[in-house]
């Protein structure tokens, strides 16, 4: 009868929300959300097939699989900063931008439920004025002249392509600071199973390789274990700088020299296909959320048992007698009598 050993120790699927394909001013300053939806794991550890025998009798098999899947929502995140001489017309003034903003959203297909505003902060701005003394010098004094008031507009919006359309709408109310996108999965935890589906058939496959080989995996005690990780594409932005410095060493004076800002910009470096043995929507043509799952199994063979034969002797116990016989003629002759 063949038993089987669960060790199961999956980690928790991750069905909230990642960020979005279009990163955001907040990556430039190297900052990450202060609520981050989605853990940034580590890179995966040697993502390869492996196969470790110790011994003939011990398999472990590791099993990587990739799933890149497109968000099905965008949510983009725009900081909105206005001055007024009180909170009341502060307030008045962006209200008003957000108004008009959303009249031209709702010509992209984009309604205005799909709007929301959430306070960030409101400071009075202070200047100083100078207070006239007669007999001393003169001090300065920090007096309120008006309000500054922000808050954080959230749009929502089904396709990627509309951002530049929703950013050059946000510009026309002069609303320029993106901060971020996320961007959500409709069925994240559907996909997960799938790619552990995956998984779990191309290491069948293997499985069945090895009974080819008259190594009888499916017989044996098993233990398993399942890891998953989500990673976001605003984790996957690497920086670097598209031009070059030349030296000023070979000139004789630096006087006069001046040099031309060189900026710094990001590409997107997704978790790359060829390290994993499964991988689902390969064809990378734009930042995705790839998920990722690793299963990890060992197979645990019972020791061949020696081939005993029974051996049987048996021990005869032979009991002799010696006796003398007195023959007619007078003579007396030894006879002997076994019993078996």
């Amino acid at each position: 009868m063949k038993k089987i050993l669960f060790a199961l120790s999956l980690g928790s699927f991750l069905f909230s929300s990642a960020f979005a394909q279009h990163a955001g001013n907040v990556r430039y300053h190297g900052q990450e959300p202060v609520l981050q939806a989605v853990p940034v794991p580590k890179p995966v550890p040697q993502p390869q097939a492996q196969t470790l025998s110790t011994d003939f009798h011990n398999y472990t098999f590791e099993i990587h699989g990739l799933f890149n899947a497109t968000a099905d929502a965008y949510v983009a995140v725009f900081n909105i900063v206005q001055l007024g001489e009180t909170a009341a017309e502060a307030d008045q003034l962006i209200s008003k931008r957000v108004e008009t903003l959303a009249k031209d959203l709702l010509a992209l297909g984009i309604p205005a439920q799909n709007l929301h505003v959430d306070m960030i902060s409101q400071v009075a701005i202070y200047e100083y004025q100078t207070e006239k003394k007669l007999f001393s010098k003169d001090t300065y004094l920090e007096v309120p002249k008006g309000i500054e008031l922000q808050k954080n507009l959230h749009i929502t919006f089904p396709d990627g392509n509309q951002l530049d359309n929703i950013l050059a709408a946000a510009a026309r109310q002069d609303i320029y600071d993106l901060v971020k996108v996320d961007y959500y999965l409709a069925d994240q935890e559907a996909m997960m199973l799938q790619l552990q589906r995956e998984v779990i058939a191309f290491h069948l496959k293997q499985r069945t390789q090895y009974q080819q080989l008259g190594v009888r995996l499916d017989t044996a005690k098993v233990g398993f274990a399942g890891s998953t990780a989500v990673y976001s594409p605003l984790s996957q932005y690497q920086s670097y700088n598209s031009t070059s410095s030349s030296t000023l060493r070979g000139l004789k004076s630096e006087e006069g020299v001046q040099e031309i800002r060189k900026p710094q910009t990001l590409y997107y470096r997704p978790l790359a296909p060829e390290r994993f043995d499964v991988v689902i929507n390969p064809v990378i043509d734009k930042p995705v959320i790839q998920m990722t799952y690793t299963l990890h199994i060992r197979y645990f063979l019972a020791p061949e048992q020696p081939v005993q034969v029974e051996v049987r002797t048996e021990t005869k116990v032979i009991r002799q007698q010696d006796i003398l016989i007195l023959t007619p003629d007078g003579k007396v002759t030894p006879l002997t009598l076994t019993d078996e």
